[in-house]
């Protein structure tokens, strides 16, 4: 008696429909076919949801999501929930990645995966609070880590003004560091429209 083979590509097909249909239950939306990789499953989740999403992917024994390579977040001002929070999880027994997508607006609170499984989720996690304002529930240690401790405000946001709002310069004389709140003051010009092409 012959046994068929089970061809991979239905593995994998199988597998990709099964995380679809666990993870659904917790998802606002499933992108199947994102355009910037037409393979990676996208899953856009809601934030109370994302520790069990997480959980699940990590312990299950078909998937292995054991690694989370990056948390990446952006901002559009026009949105209701301005910030996109990314979470790329890697797979390393399957070679497999997915993004897990959550939004959030400026006093929305996200659950930290610092206890979790995650070590490298402090540091991305304080990042993302430093250069955006996201906060995360649970987090033992967020604080700024690429900005000094006397910065005020979050330089990534898209309501941040381009100058800042403190210079920092060194004065010879008194041979010193000052810190100075920023004059955008500007003269008045005059600009004369020619006939010449500029």
């Amino acid at each position: 008696m012959k046994v068929k083979k089970i061809k991979a590509h239905r593995i994998k097909f199988f597998k990709k429909r099964l995380i679809v249909k666990i993870i659904q239950n917790w998802c606002i939306e499933v992108v199947y076919k994102s355009k910037i990789k037409p393979r990676l499953l996208n899953f856009n989740i809601k934030r109370e949801f994302l520790k069990p999403v997480i959980k699940f992917l990590f312990q299950n024994s078909l998937l292995k999501f054991q690694q989370l390579t990056d948390l990446t977040v952006y901002d559009r001002l026009s949105n209701t929930y301005r910030f996109t929070i990314n979470y790329w999880l890697l797979s390393l027994a399957f070679n497999k990645r997915i993004l897990l997508s959550l939004h959030a607006d400026e006093v929305t609170t996200i659950p930290s995966l610092q206890n979790l499984f995650f070590r490298n989720s402090d540091w991305l996690e304080r990042e993302s609070w430093d250069l955006y304002g996201i906060r995360f529930i649970g987090h033992k240690d967020l604080r700024r880590i690429l900005t000094d401790y006397g910065f005020v405000g979050h330089p990534f946001r898209l309501d941040y003004p381009v100058s800042g709002y403190i210079e920092l310069r060194y004065n010879d004389a008194a041979n010193c560091i000052e810190y100075k709140n920023v004059s955008r003051v500007s003269q008045l010009r005059q600009l004369r429209v020619s006939s010449q092409s500029w």
